[in-house]
């Protein structure tokens, strides 16, 4: 299944093939969904106090989630998935594309991390 995740630099920097999902110290869940609903809903610039913060959605990576590590994931909704650290060491989950958020609000393939 393809999953998206919005968020920051220091998040998105952090995440590379050896570690595609990098947990900020202190985060314990990490939110998924499909590409509409990212796009639409986390960074509209109101999704959880987004327009406090600057850069706090400005940043998306694609996801390829295997079909047997779903399982681990809590589904809240039909676009959103959940992912407690914990479950962490238990879904394969890979790395797709990575897009930064770029001129006229469009978004880019960052060629420049090796993935």
């Amino acid at each position: 299944m393809i999953l998206y995740r919005a968020m920051c630099k220091e998040e998105f920097d952090a995440s590379t093939s050896n570690t595609p999902l990098s947990f900020i110290p202190g985060k314990k869940f990490k939110w998924f969904g499909t590409k509409e609903f990212v796009m639409s809903r986390v960074q509209d610039g109101t999704f959880n106090n987004s327009g406090l913060v600057s850069g706090r959605y400005d940043y998306l990576i694609e996801y390829e989630v295997q079909d047997e590590s779903l399982e681990h994931f809590s589904k809240c909704g039909y676009k959103e998935h959940m992912l407690s650290v914990k479950k962490k060491p238990l879904v394969i989950i890979k790395i797709l594309n990575k897009y930064s958020y770029g001129y006229q609000n469009s978004y880019t393939v960052d060629s420049t991390i090796t993935q």
